[in-house]
């Protein structure tokens, strides 16, 4: 989300996949975003400002990362491990319904959800249901927080506007620095109680894999942090897959940033990430009155 500003990659004319109305909207390879001055150019990883990253909109999976991970303490007693595929991972328990079991179905951009914890809906079927984000969304340079997302229409509250795709790993394929590279979301394995369901409260910790967008993921890798945001990241599921969805917390109006609230632990009052909101109740604000 909070990208350096690029050095060597530009283009100012991008080239559109001619549209086929008998497949499902295709995906760019790289991300496009406006720049302060008007260009159109590709977007950078953050620290290699000459190579672009790359999209996709889907889970990767390694199952050879997982070969010597301890099994998870919050899953069932009987479930295949090590994992051999991402459902392994992501498949929330089915004997134990909570607010995080609700489905968001086939359909993006609205708060239609549903709540049969037997359904047929598929994750292939959310891709391709999400691979039309441009329509909704566009990239483009902030003033002081790199490239952010910005609405072309607008947004009740309670719809859900994406989810967080990227490389499924292990929580110890970082330690120290990795640790702070701003583009790993946790995701909870097996049961998890009720209150985490929303990014930032606070719970009892749980076995977790990280989706690290950092290299390979999707448009909300781009999405900023606001101490007054639009939106939220939440868990859901979609037929057996769970995934982190982001969803309007208050009316979004077209063309304006849409941001989250990244939580105190990035964020916070004991923290020293600098944050550059400008809201009135920024934590930086907050840090100086203390």
């Amino acid at each position: 989300s909070q990208a350096a500003a690029p050095a060597g990659i530009r283009k100012t004319k991008r080239k559109v996949p001619r549209a086929n109305k008998s497949a499902p909207s295709t995906l760019d390879r790289h991300f496009w975003y406006t720049s302060s001055d008007g260009v159109v150019r590709i977007a950078p990883i953050a620290d290699q400002p000459d190579t672009a990253i790359q999209q996709v909109n889907t889970y990767y999976f390694n199952p050879d990362l997982f070969i010597d991970q301890p099994y998870p303490q919050s899953l069932e007693p009987g479930h295949r491990w090590p994992p051999v595929n991402i459902s392994d991972i992501v498949q929330p328990p089915r004997y134990k319904h909570t607010g995080f079991d609700v489905c968001v179905g086939d359909q993006c951009y609205t708060s239609i959800s549903c709540r049969d914890f037997i359904c047929k809906h598929s994750l292939e079927d959310w891709e391709a249901a999400t691979n039309d984000w441009e329509k909704h969304f566009e990239l483009r340079q902030t003033r002081s927080r790199g490239i952010g997302v910005y609405t072309k229409s607008s947004f009740k509250t309670g719809d859900v506007l994406g989810w967080y795709a990227g490389e499924v790993k292990p929580v110890n394929e970082y330690g120290g620095d990795d640790y702070g590279n701003d583009y790993l979301m946790e995701l909870e394995i097996g049961e998890i109680p009720e209150s985490s369901s929303r990014l930032g409260s606070e719970y009892e910790p749980t076995n977790h894999v990280i989706i690290d967008s950092k290299n390979i993921g999707n448009w909300t890798r781009f999405i900023n942090h606001s101490c007054e945001p639009y939106a939220s990241f939440v868990i859901r599921r979609i037929g057996d897959t769970r995934i982190m969805s982001v969803e309007a917390i208050d009316d979004i109006p077209a063309g304006a940033e849409l941001t989250v609230n990244y939580g105190p632990d990035y964020y916070g009052l004991e923290t020293k990430k600098v944050c550059r909101c400008g809201t009135p109740s920024c934590v930086g604000k907050r840090r100086k009155k203390k």
